[in-house]
């Protein structure tokens, strides 16, 4: 039986730093590539739909694994729209050790890595629009040189006080037991809604410490970090010396109307080309706080 469960950032330091892994190693990874994104409720599963059909549009041929939380998530006879594309659904709680586990919240992410069969993988969240084939993408130099590639966010490090500018680098200063580090200041947070991983390149000691933060989202999300976004590169961190930024930021779509910016999404680029939409902006922002546009 696998214990996940910290009750304080003690414990979960603890798991962190023992050299034996909390979960199972994969044996075994059955196919090349292939895309992965996770959805439930009928408004996700309708972004889904539309997101996942577009991308076939655009010409992408690679097999998709959509993971939802539990059988109240997603019905029986709701599979055949997906299955038509290529889709094969995966209810998280029919593997160990997430039978009784409460996946709907940011942490199926992780989770759906972390089961899946592609050896090299990309998460398309359900609300990322796909302008491109996302074959296409394995083909980022930076993801063949370092194993994995993430989009930037439009927020940075220690210049808003309204988004988790110090807390990321308090929570690896304590994770590390490294008062001393430090992120440099201006680099942006991370952008989850697509990303790529080569999960042979990368020591399985990331997958392990990326599933112990999310399974743990009650000591991390909206303390250190919103929702699942940041806890890839903490995971990076705890185990290189650098994390590789996107070198392109995300550009807005929206109407800037007199002080305020009515947005709707971001423009995700790889190799200077827009490969995606991520409508992640559903709210009015003043446009004083979006000074690192």
């Amino acid at each position: 039986m696998i214990n996940f469960n910290c009750q304080n950032l003690t414990q979960l330091k603890e798991k962190i730093s023992s050299s034996n892994y909390t979960f199972d190693k994969p044996k075994e990874y059955k196919i090349p590539r292939g895309i992965i994104t996770a959805s439930g409720t009928v408004d996700r599963l309708r972004d889904s739909y539309v997101s996942i059909k577009m991308l076939r549009d655009a010409g992408c041929r690679l097999p998709i694994e959509l993971f939802y939380a539990d059988e109240k998530e997603i019905t029986k006879s709701q599979f055949g729209i997906f299955n038509e594309l290529n889709v094969n659904c995966i209810n998280i709680q029919s593997h160990c050790p997430f039978e009784a586990y409460d996946g709907r919240n940011f942490s199926i992410k992780a989770i759906a890595v972390y089961l899946s069969k592609f050896k090299e993988l990309i998460w398309m969240d359900s609300d990322v629009i796909p302008l491109v084939n996302f074959e296409k993408l394995f083909n980022n130099r930076q993801y063949i040189n370092y194993g994995y590639f993430f989009n930037n966010d439009l927020w940075s490090f220690k210049k808003l006080e309204t988004v988790f500018t110090d807390k990321i680098q308090k929570l690896i200063q304590i994770l590390k037991d490294d008062e001393k580090y430090t992120i440099l200041p201006g680099s942006p947070e991370l952008d989850s809604g697509l990303f790529l991983l080569n999960r042979q390149k990368l020591p399985f000691k990331f997958f392990d410490i990326l599933l112990l933060l999310n399974t743990n989202n009650h000591l991390i999300y909206n303390k250190f970090c919103y929702g699942d976004k940041d806890t890839f590169q903490i995971a990076i961190r705890m185990i290189f010396d650098n994390f590789y930024y996107n070198l392109l930021q995300p550009s807005v779509i929206g109407i800037k109307a007199n002080e305020f910016l009515c947005g709707n999404g971001t423009i995700l680029r790889h190799d200077y080309n827009n490969i995606a939409v991520h409508m992640t902006l559903r709210s009015i922002s003043e446009l004083k706080k979006m000074d690192i546009f």
